[in-house]
């Protein structure tokens, strides 16, 4: 998984925010109720922030269904990743006759296609691993043009996975690779986890990039309209 400092994650707060303990990018409501000051700090803002485009209900239905699908599709795979791993673990100990030389195998495989599926909900959500502790010494304009180019270079990094890792999904479909276990299965549905968790995080990475090049109020550190709508 990428650090985060190369996906653009939320950023300190500075300036009005640099004294407060508040998430500027995920603060709960209620933190806001007892601070009047940020409240109407925040309210001057908006009207120097440009909206976010608004989305069409079919749109928002459609990531929703997309965000419900990668959810349901992590839990699963952890269910079954715990299921196997369970099994081979009371199989070994207790029948070991009968222990499989697939089972190791498919937790890989399993293992793998829930760690690049969520790859896209991290980044759409900003919450991969990033190390901070130089960004936060920057001043805003600063720490803005650093999210900027921690952005590309992770949009860059996405589609290079995505161009590369469909051209070997093809390829091991084109060769018939199969894996050594006696359930000789087909290692492109195995490979294209990656294609496909990194397909997925492109447009998370273009809509932040979106929002830290045309929202982004300098003074309290916000990215979206959305934030100062709901928390005023």
């Amino acid at each position: 998984m990428l650090p985060e400092a190369f996906l653009g994650g939320p950023i300190a707060p500075v300036g009005p925010l640099a004294a407060t303990s508040i998430d500027p990018v995920n603060h709960p409501k209620s933190t806001w109720s007892s601070a009047p000051h940020l409240r109407e700090c925040v309210s001057a803002a908006s009207s120097r922030l440009k909206p976010t485009p608004t989305l069409s209900d079919t749109e928002i239905q459609v990531l929703k269904l997309l965000e419900a699908t990668e959810n349901l599709l992590m839990a699963l795979l952890a269910i079954a990743t715990l299921f196997l791993v369970s099994f081979e673990v009371v199989t070994r100990y207790f029948f070991p006759e009968h222990l499989s030389d697939w089972g190791m195998e498919f937790t890989i495989y399993f293992t793998v296609w829930a760690i690049f599926i969520a790859g896209a909900p991290l980044v759409r959500e900003a919450r991969h691993v990033r190390a901070d502790i130089l960004l936060m010494l920057l001043p805003p304009a600063a720490q803005r043009i650093l999210e900027i180019v921690a952005l590309l270079i992770g949009l860059g990094f996405a589609c290079a996975l995505t161009w590369y890792g469909w051209e070997m999904v093809g390829n091991a479909y084109g060769l018939g690779e199969r894996s050594e276990s006696s359930m000789r299965f087909p290692l492109w549905i195995y490979y294209m986890a990656l294609p496909l968790g990194a397909t997925l995080m492109i447009f998370p990475f273009i809509k932040r990039l979106y929002l830290y090049i045309f929202c982004f109020d300098p003074e309290t550190m916000l990215v979206t309209y959305e934030h100062i709508a709901r928390d005023k």
